[in-house]
């Protein structure tokens, strides 16, 4: 498993305290996000690359709303970044 994924700050901070635990300072350890739950995923229509070809939104499904939020929100900064 390559993350966590927690609603609040409470469980980030036990989760990192026991990864600081688990893995040596050389070790690649899970990452820790915490993102506030959500009722509704994000509405990405309008960001959309315009192609005539699928993008990775059509060729993937998500189930989980807040899953399909925190990738939306990680691939954005890292696009804006």
């Amino acid at each position: 498993m390559g993350a966590f994924l927690v609603d609040n700050l409470q469980d980030k901070d036990l989760l990192d305290a026991t990864k600081r635990k688990v893995y040596a300072p050389n070790e690649r350890a899970p990452t820790v996000i915490h993102l506030k739950s959500s009722d509704r995923r994000h509405d990405i229509q309008r960001e959309r690359a315009r192609t005539h070809h699928p993008t990775l939104s059509d060729l993937i499904h998500i189930d989980n709303d807040d899953v399909f939020n925190c990738i939306v929100d990680e691939v954005s900064h890292f696009i804006i970044n």
